[in-house]
């Protein structure tokens, strides 16, 4: 390796020179970023920004200004110039002033305040074989003459102009690319320009086009009637962000070797209207994403297609807002696994016939048809799902699918399924859903599942095994409608319906429950209470019993001539409200000791927070032990009758002492608790919103350490803890701890 020299040329300037140090040491020590493979004698660089590249030595500063740098030529490893990131950044102009041979390909990547290259003529590209990222994040060029360059060796242009947001025109006419085999991401990022000629290109033997044109927003017409696809087999992202184009021509497309269409039109905004027809994707195993966010197709026909081996379908038509009609009868989809969001978005759908869909080997449908919110009907009775895994990891698979009414689900495996959140949450309009033949045995968290379902009136739970599930907060929220659930043996409702459900009647027995004290494990039916009837308005007829509140009606005077005035009508008697329809929120208390009774009680009615000792009284015993106990709301002044909720005291928290990593797992000890305590509840996830968390119990008051083993190597893991109470057949628990973290060991 040869030495690299500067010379400085800022005379008498201490700073400067170890400015100059500075960045030789780091020429030297730095990895390199971008390259140029030089015989020219000189590089030299001005205070100006302008880099020349001569075959003297001399400094032409009459020309260019004031030097900042020399580097001599021939430096470094394989004759390479490595550029550290502050040298490379000051460059705003490159001059290459005499005929330069160059034995591997000029790279100007990421230089970003480069504006302009000058005598690209003088540089002979014949022998060069790689151009890949030689102006790529080059965002400051505005144009670029390559006229004069010999591409006829060159295999790969992978990258070349990526991310030349500045670029507005680009004249690619002396181009020979027969030889050219990767053009990925070959214009990408050019946000500017508005048209690109590529009569002049032969793409014959190209077999990468992923993203090639990815991010062209501006350009409005693109001619591809001599475009060459015969050799691709990746055009994934090809056309993506092609905000700009309203219509492509396609019917030159040979797509017969292609294996990934993947984004292919993603997020062309403006896209009307395609023809696929003529496309063969046989042997194409990836379309995700393919028509996503087209957000102006308003029908697609993909009865052509050929998907035999197509595994991925996920987003295929994600955000297609106007799309109303779509044919999939001819869609095969007997090889895909992932249908994650396949419709999500799909807001003007109406119909969708799905009845040929072979979903056998499907593992993933992860918001499959969020947002549908045109659907009014889906038959999915012929989806057989018997390796299925994923319904709702991230959003549940018929999140907001507000018009749909009725849904069949009986033929659902979710032997494997873990987490159901939010499954059907926003499904508002739906009268009947059919799960009674869900397994849920897997299952770890149930939180929103059916919140939202406001036209929901009946559930069979009956199959439902809730043992496992550690997450199941507002599984029933808004659901205003619901009168009858089933459960099973292994299913519960206990803290799960809101407060204003009232109470439930057990229908084998007729016996009654609060929301918050419906058996757990136990198989029944269960119908809402009705609310107590509004009292009726008092007759007009009857006499008003004397009151000192209610003042007498005065008489008529029997005197009265005609056409007189008659007295003022009695003011209208208020009747007080009933307190049967309000909802009343108490606040758990932690076991002291001491006798506690509730310290904090919200009761709402119509929208309305009820004041305490003005609207209503409360009473309630309380008591020292953990467990529920009864507090009685009684209605004043405005309001009569009387409602009854539950009070709980909990057992008393505790806080984890030490977390030890371990191979693959670790171990965990807390502070124990003496009193009112049966055992603790650990639990742990990777996500610091405790998403997806695994939970273990350890049994007895006395333990303080358990022992996690079989995870994952080297992750990092949140660790959580919690004391529980089993008091009356109800188990009750303390907050959690605050989280700790924990890195296994591999």
């Amino acid at each position: 390796m040869n030495k690299v020299m500067f010379r400085q040329f800022n005379r008498g300037s201490l700073f400067t020179m170890l400015v100059v140090a500075f960045i030789v040491i780091a020429a030297l020590a730095l990895k390199p970023t971008a390259a140029y493979a030089a015989d020219a004698d000189t590089i030299i660089l001005y205070k100006n920004g302008t880099l020349v590249l001569q075959a003297g030595t001399e400094p032409q500063e009459d020309l260019y200004g004031e030097v900042r740098a020399v580097v001599s030529p021939g430096i470094t490893q394989n004759g390479a110039i490595y550029w550290p990131d502050d040298a490379r950044d000051l460059v705003k102009r490159v001059v290459i002033s005499d005929n330069i041979p160059f034995s591997q390909s000029l790279r100007f990547t990421y230089w970003g305040n480069l504006r302009s290259i000058e005598g690209l003529d003088k540089v002979d590209t014949s022998r060069t074989t790689d151009m890949s990222r030689m102006f790529m994040g080059c965002n400051s060029l505005e144009s670029l003459d390559l006229s004069t360059f010999d591409t006829s060796n060159v295999t790969n242009m992978k990258e070349m102009f990526e991310w030349c947001f500045s670029l507005e025109e680009l004249d690619l006419s002396s181009f020979e690319t027969s030889n050219v085999t990767d053009m990925s991401f070959m214009f990408s990022g050019c946000k500017r320009l508005e048209s690109l000629d590529l009569s002049s290109l032969d793409t014959s033997s190209v077999t990468n086009m992923s993203g090639i044109f990815g991010d062209c927003c501006s350009l409005k017409l693109l001619d591809l009637s001599s475009f060459k696809t015969t050799s691709a087999t990746n055009m994934g992202g090809m056309f993506s962000c092609c905000c700009s184009l309203t219509h492509l021509d396609l019917s030159s497309f040979d797509t017969s070797n292609a294996i990934s269409l993947s984004s292919l039109f993603s997020n062309c905004r403006k896209m009307e209207s395609l023809n696929l027809s003529h496309l063969d994707t046989s042997g194409v195993v990836n379309l995700s994403n393919m028509f996503s966010e087209c957000s102006s197709l308003t029908s697609l026909d993909l009865s052509a297609f050929n998907t035999s081996n197509v595994s991925d379908m996920s987003y295929i038509f994600r955000n297609c807002s106007s799309l109303s009609n779509i044919n999939l009868s001819k869609l095969n989809t007997s090889e895909v696994t992932n249908m994650d969001g396949m419709f999500d978005g799909c807001s003007s759908l109406r119909l969708l016939d799905l009845s040929s869909f072979d979903t056998s080997r499907v593992t993933r449908m992860n918001e499959m048809f969020n947002n549908c919110s045109s659907l009014s009907e889906l038959d999915l009775s012929t989806f057989k799902t018997p390796h299925l895994e994923y319904m709702s990891e991230g959003l549940g698979m018929f999140v907001n699918c507000s018009s749909l009414k009725h849904l069949d689900l009986s033929t659902f495996d979710t032997s494997r399924v873990k987490i159901f959140s939010s499954l059907f949450s926003g499904c508002r309009s739906l009268e009947t859903l059919d799960v009674s033949s869900f397994d849920t045995a897997n299952a770890l968290s149930m939180s929103s599942m059916f919140r939202g379902c406001v036209s929901l009136k009946e559930l069979d739970l009956s199959s439902f095994n809730m043992k496992n599930a550690t997450e199941t907060s507002s599984m029933f929220s808004n659901c205003m409608a619901l009168e009858r659930i089933t459960v099973g043996s292994s299913g519960k409702l206990t803290g799960l319906l809101p407060n204003y459900m009232n109470e439930w009647k057990r229908e084998s027995d007729g016996l009654s429950f609060a929301v918050d004290e419906i058996p757990a494990w136990t198989a029944a039916t269960y119908i809402k209470v009705p609310n107590e009837p509004t009292a009726p308005t008092e007759p007009s007829a009857p006499s008003i019993p004397s009151s000192p509140t209610l003042p007498a009606p005065p008489q008529k005077p029997t005197d009265a001539k005609p056409g007189a005035t008659s007295p003022t009508t009695p003011p209208a008697i208020t009747t007080p409200t009933s307190l049967s329809k309000a909802s009343i929120t108490v606040k758990d208390r932690s076991y002291t000791g001491k006798t506690l009774k509730p310290s904090s009680i919200t009761v709402k009615l119509g929208g309305k927070t009820l004041r305490k000792n003005v609207d209503y009284t409360v009473s309630c015993k309380g008591g020292k032990k953990v467990g529920s106990y009864k507090v009685t709301i009684k209605g004043k002044g405005a309001y009569r009758g009387s409602k009854s909720a539950t009070f709980k005291i909990v057992p008393k928290g505790t806080s984890l002492s030490k977390l030890k990593k371990a191979r693959k797992g670790f171990t965990v000890t807390w502070k124990k608790q003496a009193r009112e305590t049966d055992g603790y509840q650990i639990r742990y996830s990777t996500s610091k919103s405790m998403k997806g968390a695994k939970a273990k119990t350890a049994k007895g008051r006395a333990k303080s350490s358990l022992k996690i083993a079989k995870l994952k190597g080297g992750k990092k893991y949140y660790v959580q803890v919690r004391t529980y109470k089993k008091a009356g057949g109800k188990t009750y628990y303390s907050s959690w701890s605050k989280a700790k973290t924990v890195r296994t060991a591999k």
